[in-house]
């Protein structure tokens, strides 16, 4: 609170959006007085305006007996990396920047966007909006390696005031990344190149105009963004569920479908110039269409055409850049005539809307040796959420790390995933490979790391070499 008229600063929760400071030095209603709003850990400083009118158009707060406009109870949507970006700097006690971002700080591999901008409800109007502006826009490869290293650096920083990446706390988050993914890998994040298993946009904090007439949907039409990844299955490796040959040269198209019963004309998918499509590629395209309030499916097909038609897409992301709105089609299918159920034109409905970090702790078995309840095989997971938002199959895997030996537990951690909501159950599959496929799991704990919710598993059963999923549900 500025200007100094504070003294012992109390603040009561009113009903509604209404909030009672008191313990204020006299004379506020003739100053003018500005409050902090924490956003991400960067204060904004917003004034109070003396508000007479019996209706204002904001939330109120009441300070002593006079009321004001809060300004600062604007509702600025949470940050999801995917449409609404990450604070570069989010202030914590090790002062990274880029959290979660392959490489040091801003790493040299980071591109410049736009600026975003976006619509946002107003909170007491339906018939008006604001517009959030995030200025130096960066986008950045991430990896579970690089995610769950940044989160060790961080604990090393704020539990034991470390500052270095070379003292002891940081050395050991170093040595378990090269345990897990390789000393390659390892050197090649620290300059912040891949792998990767996605990518995360940062920037400043926003700043908003308005309020403006009409809702967040006033406009006929959007800017939307759509990214493909082709030739790839989720995992928690980076050189496995690699599909070679899994690109196509043919022409492909894109219908969006509303849940008014609306759609978009059919999309050409195509950059002039480039080469779209090509095995392990991520593919983006940008396009004005009908401004949907909801989208539940997509139409996705191709022509047949060139020497390499067949195609494999791990997944499909559509971004609402006016209103930040997204979509994620988990596919993990053929669009090919001589692969899968062999159609080249088919439709999906919408796995879920935005991503979170999730943590799978899996227990083998330990109840006789002899029987060797660990495995060989590959192992692979998919969750399903009570509203049948799904991830597809995640393929648990740390290329240098022997999994599932009988009587350990095996933890995946940062897996970038859909966020499900509420676990209704999960689907376990074991593919057979190995000389000792057949596989006893014992439990498997689940942790949402961006909501804090947990789900415990008790699986106990074999997963045998017939690759047939099994169902299996929280307590």
């Amino acid at each position: 609170m500025g200007n100094d008229i504070t003294s012992s600063l109390q603040v009561e929760k009113l009903s509604g959006n209404l909030i009672k400071i008191s313990g204020l030095a006299g004379g506020i209603g003739e100053k003018p007085v500005k409050i902090g709003a924490n956003y991400n850990g960067e204060i904004q400083w917003y004034e109070l305006k003396f508000q007479s009118d019996k209706q204002p158009r904001f939330p109120k707060l009441v300070v002593n007996s006079f009321q004001f406009d809060l300004i600062a109870s604007f509702p600025f949507p949470p940050p999801n990396g995917e449409s609404i970006p990450f604070p570069r700097n989010p202030h914590i006690a090790s002062g990274s920047t880029y959290r979660g971002a392959c490489g040091a700080g801003r790493p040299d591999t980071a591109i410049s966007l736009s600026d975003i901008q976006i619509r946002v409800p107003d909170p007491v109007n339906n018939s008006s909006h604001y517009l959030l502006n995030y200025s130096r826009v960066d986008e950045c490869g991430t990896h579970a390696g690089c995610r769950w290293h940044d989160a060790c650096f961080d604990v090393c920083a704020k539990n034991y005031g470390e500052e270095e990446f070379y003292e002891p706390c940081h050395d050991i988050c170093n040595i378990a990344v090269v345990d897990r993914y390789g000393e390659v890998a390892g050197a090649d994040w620290m300059l912040g190149y891949g792998p990767y298993d996605g990518y995360l946009i940062y920037s400043d904090p926003p700043t908003w105009e308005g309020p403006f007439p009409g809702s967040v949907h006033v406009s006929k039409s959007a800017r939307y963004r759509i990214d493909i990844e082709t030739g790839r299955m989720t995992g928690t490796g980076f050189l496995t569920a690699v599909l070679l040959g899994a690109g196509t040269d043919a022409n492909v198209y894109l219908t969006l479908y509303g849940t008014e019963g609306d759609q978009s004309r059919e999309i050409l998918l195509d950059n002039p110039g480039k080469d779209d499509f090509g095995t392990i590629s991520r593919d983006t395209f940008y396009d004005i269409l009908r401004n949907f309030e909801d989208i539940n499916r997509i139409r996705l097909r191709h022509d047949n055409s060139g020497l390499g038609p067949g195609w494999f897409v791990h997944q499909v992301r559509v971004i609402n850049q006016d209103t930040g709105q997204l979509w994620h089609f988990v596919i993990d299918q053929w669009l090919a005539e001589d692969e899968g159920d062999g159609l080249i034109d088919k439709q999906f409905q919408v796995s879920y809307h935005q991503e979170a970090d999730y943590k799978i702790v899996i227990y083998t078995g330990d109840v006789d040796w002899e029987l060797g309840e660990g495995t060989d095989a590959n192992i692979y997971i998919s969750l399903i959420g009570e509203n049948e938002t799904r991830t597809g199959e995640i393929f648990l895997d740390y290329p240098y790390q022997n999994n599932f030996e009988t009587g350990y537990c095996d933890v995946f951690d940062y897996i970038r995933i859909g966020e499900v909501g509420e676990l209704n159950r999960i689907i376990l599959r074991n593919d057979g490979f190995g000389i000792a496929p057949d596989w006893y799991c014992e439990k498997i704990n689940i942790y949402n790391r961006t909501s804090g919710k947990e789900w415990h598993i008790p699986v106990k059963s074999w997963l045998t070499d017939n690759n047939t999923p099994k169902i299996f549900f929280p307590e």
